[in-house]
């Protein structure tokens, strides 16, 4: 028998080709040449040698790998899995932008801010949180000062009542006309004196004042006196001395003093002009109204007064005593008060720190709540004890001593549980202005409710609306923004969702528009982009926050999901957590996120450019949230991103990220720019990628860096970029080598290349020594092909009456069995040799030759005729064995 294979138990004979072989085996094509139009490519269609570009990453987190679902869409290529990189615009990707420190002194925290006046205003705390203090960020000196410039107290004040009255002359009394009117209580009269003895004695409106200090240089004296809770009236300040001398004095009368302990310790010195100039250290309190007078003999002619110092009185009065009287709020602990005099004659000074009256009592805690610009006055909302206050200022130019305290110093009074404590985090209200009125929404914490009051006056009187939601927490958020009706509402944020409030009806009604899981960060500072409200879901520190937006669309309000960080397949961990923070600034959409106090996650601020979440800078310490963030172009028309991170329970430190919303490609050399550091700043960690065949093996063999801006070098004075990578969900640490000015493509294994079913990458870009230089990344191109397991196909031609020979059966009988063969729609066993194979017979590249066995009929063919011939079959394998 010469029978030598078997297929599906049936064995045959094979005819021989000229060389001998029976069966003729080679690989299966497994793919075509593709003719490509956009995009990745598609399993049937990869050509045998592949190249793909990831184009710019500008649709940011959301991808740690390519899912075969979507490796076809080219935007899936925009995004990463993790990055510390300036990943915003499409052109290129940038390292971030350097965080630069703001000077503030000895401030300790800020909480909120408002753009007004020309500058950008922050509300300041000290470390106790009994003082807030109102600065703003200056930086008219371009790169070489960039400082948060003091702008004067908001709580507690010792405020002005009259400013300044003043007269001078020679005799035995001097008198001067002065009106108090101390419209808020706990008042004082506070008289300055230059002369050569002290006084005897100070009366107004014959109420005998207090000496406070005095000091006397030759023929010259410093002289303060004093007298709390002074008569509301216009009178007679009369100081009289024991014998005739020239005197010139000042009258200034403040309220809201406290009026057991008025005064710290005053602080008094002597010298002349020729020699050190006037200067004072005061002992104060961030808050203290600190107050002095300077007296000079006769050849003192004028002064110039110390940083910060509002001068009340600049008096040389014709060759007689010199006389200056100055005042200025503290932001410190330790306050100077200085002059530089002209002349060279002796000099006295005596200053001292005036203390407030704390609404209610001495040394209470104050929290700002929030601040905001209504009408021509800036608003500032802080809780005390137990209460809600708000304060107002309109001045323009020096805001050193203009914030005023509205209604009696508080809106409504006891609302909160326990008093507010140093330090304290509590969402007890929010200012908003709707239909020509300020609104203040307050947390009723005894009451479990959150309540209004409006203001027409901008802030100097309040009204209760008499209205109460019902809220387990305070406010979370507080906007105005259009309604179906074409109308503004009021939206509240809440820990339980959005509540819609008309304020347009005398009586205001509300109603409850989305409920949200019950969480302490629900709608925490939403805010209105690009016409719509976004709003972050609370979640715990082991999540990422969705986030969505609000839009009206005519009669219907929708609110569309998909904008948050769980977006895809989400971000890395250290951005789990609730959104702390929004801004809206132009193109961009900023957030903080991160860094719960005992998550072990770290703070980071991100952007939002239309397409996707971009990272902007990334906190150096765990458990420290950002808690402030604001974008201001004030002073030079630079757009800054300033935010605060927390480094303490009762300290933040200020930053700002310049040129935040410029793009890069105009002002390149402008911008600072972080170095490689770590998990801080520098990586780019892209998705896996599987070139759209995620079960066959690949040979990866070359990666291209094109990018700008890079040096010939990769030393640590040099623009580069690293690239490390790893394979089958690896770890991406290994090595692949820096690309540089003169390297733009690096070969696996030395042109071998690597083996893997996916390949991801780790960029790291690297500045060098400079800081306005960045690699400018453009585009990373992978080379490499698919090696899918080997399958094969076999040929052959089956001898039919050889095999009906050998097999003792008829030909039409091997015939017939082929054909079921053809027609068999599972695969069949294939034997030869030693070989065993699962095979699917090529109906299209399988036939049959015949020839016919016969004798000579005169009729129709012979029905006793056999056929004879071959049979080629191409059988192929479908699965590789």
């Amino acid at each position: 028998m010469s029978l030598d294979i078997e297929i599906n138990s049936k064995t045959y004979a094979l005819v021989e080709d000229r060389d001998g072989t029976k069966v003729a085996t080679r690989p299966v094509q497994e793919f075509v040449q593709p003719i490509r139009q956009t995009g990745r490519t598609r399993p049937e269609d990869v050509a045998a040698y592949e190249s793909f570009i990831i184009p710019n990453l500008a649709y940011g987190f959301g991808r740690s790998r390519i899912n075969s679902d979507v490796a076809f869409d080219p935007k899936e290529y925009r995004r990463f899995t993790d990055s510390t990189c300036d990943t915003r615009w499409m052109d290129s990707v940038y390292l971030p932008i350097f965080a630069d420190d703001s000077t503030h002194g000895s401030l300790e925290r800020i909480r909120r801010s408002i753009h007004a006046k020309g500058h950008l205003w922050g509300g300041w705390s000290n470390d106790t949180s009994r003082g807030l203090l109102s600065y703003y960020f200056h930086n008219e000196d371009g790169a070489t000062e960039k400082t948060w410039t003091a702008g004067g107290q908001i709580a507690p004040q010792v405020l002005i009542d009259s400013k300044g009255s003043a007269a001078n002359g020679t005799g035995t009394t001097l008198t001067i006309s002065h009106t108090v009117s101390n419209t808020y209580g706990n008042g004082m009269i506070v008289v300055f004196i230059a002369a050569g003895s002290a006084p005897s004695g100070v009366t107004f409106n014959g109420d005998a004042l207090t000496q406070l200090d005095t000091q006397v240089n030759g023929s010259t004296g410093a002289h303060i006196w004093y007298r709390v809770a002074p008569d509301v009236a216009t009178g007679n300040v009369v100081i009289t001395f024991s014998g005739s001398t020239h005197a010139a004095a000042t009258v200034l009368s403040l309220y809201n003093v406290d009026q057991s302990t008025p005064f710290g310790t005053a602080v008094k010195g002597t010298g002349t002009s020729t020699g050190a100039q006037p200067s004072l250290d005061v002992t104060t309190t961030v808050g203290d109204l600190v107050i002095d007078v300077v007296a000079g003999e006769s050849s003192v002619l004028s002064s110039v007064a110390g940083t910060d110092q509002n001068e009340m009185t600049d008096s040389a009065s014709g060759g007689h005593a010199y006389h200056t009287a100055t005042r200025k709020y503290a932001q410190r602990t330790t306050t100077t008060m200085s002059e530089t005099l002209t002349g060279s004659d002796a000099w006295a000074h005596v200053a001292a720190g005036v203390k407030a009256a704390a609404g209610g009592g001495t040394g209470k805690v104050n929290i700002l709540l929030d601040m905001l610009v209504h009408k021509n006055q800036m608003i500032a909302l802080y809780a005390e004890g137990n209460s809600h206050y708000a304060v107002r200022t309109s001045k323009a130019d020096n805001l050193t001593d203009d914030w005023s305290l509205g209604n009696g110093t508080q809106i409504t009074t006891g609302l909160l549980d326990n008093v507010v404590t140093s330090g304290e985090d509590i969402d007890a209200g929010l200012l908003a202005h709707a239909g020509g009125e300020l609104i203040a929404a307050l947390w009723h914490e005894a009451e479990g409710t959150i309540t209004f009051y409006s203001s027409t006056d901008a802030g100097n009187t309040w009204t209760d609306e008499a209205i109460d939601i019902g809220s387990g927490h305070g406010p979370t958020g507080l906007l105005v923004y259009p309604d179906i009706d074409g109308v503004d509402k009021l939206y509240l944020g809440t820990a339980e969702g959005i509540w819609l409030i008309d304020v347009s009806p005398s009586t205001w009604t509300f109603e409850f528009i989305h409920a949200m899981s019950f969480s302490t960060d629900n709608c925490r500072d939403m805010t209105i982009h690009q016409g719509a409200i976004w709003f972050a879901e609370g979640i715990d520190d082991s999540s990422p926050a969705p986030i969505y937006r609000m839009t009206v669309q005519g009669d219907s309000r929708v609110i569309e999901s998909g904008y948050g960080l769980n977006f895809g397949d989400g971000v890395p961990d250290d951005l789990f957590g609730p959104v702390k923070r929004m801004k809206s600034s132009g193109d961009f959409l900023y957030i903080s996120v991160g860094g719960g106090a005992t998550s072990g996650k770290i703070a980071r601020l991100l952007c939002w450019n239309g397409n996707g979440w971009h990272h902007m800078h990334k906190h150096s310490a765990a458990n420290k949230i950002i808690e402030w963030i604001d974008v201001g172009t004030e002073n030079d028309g630079k757009s800054r991103l300033h935010f605060a991170a927390r480094v303490g329970d009762t300290e933040s430190d200020p930053q700002f990220l310049g040129y935040a919303n410029t793009n890069p490609s105009s002002v390149s050399d402008l911008i600072k720019r972080a170095d490689l550091s770590g998990t801080v700043s520098g990586h780019i960690e892209l998705p896996y990628y599987d070139f759209g065949v995620p079960q066959e093996n690949k040979n990866f063999t070359a990666v291209h860096v094109i990018a700008d801006n890079l040096t010939s070098g990769a030393t640590s004075s040099d623009v580069f970029v690293e690239v490390e990578y790893g394979v089958n969900g690896a770890a991406k640490t290994t090595d692949l080598g820096n690309f540089t000015s003169g390297t733009s493509k690096v070969a696996f294994a030395s042109g071998a290349g690597v083996s893997g079913k996916n390949i991801g990458f780790t960029l790291k870009l690297n500045r060098g020594s400079t800081n306005t230089d960045t690699p400018a990344l453009k585009d990373l191109v992978v080379e490499g092909y698919v090696v899918p397991t080997t399958a094969y196909e076999h040929n052959l031609t089956i001898d039919l009456e050889q095999t009906a020979t050998d097999t003792g059966q008829s030909v039409e009988t091997v015939i017939s069995n082929l054909q079921t063969l053809i027609s068999t729609v599972t695969l069949v066993d294939f034997k030869f040799g030693q070989v065993s194979k699962k095979v699917a017979v090529d109906r299209d590249r399988s036939s049959f030759s015949f020839g016919i066995n016969s004798w000579e009929s005169s009729g129709a063919p012979n029905a006793l005729a056999n056929r004879t011939g071959t049979a080629t079959l191409t059988l192929i394998e479908k699965v590789a064995s």
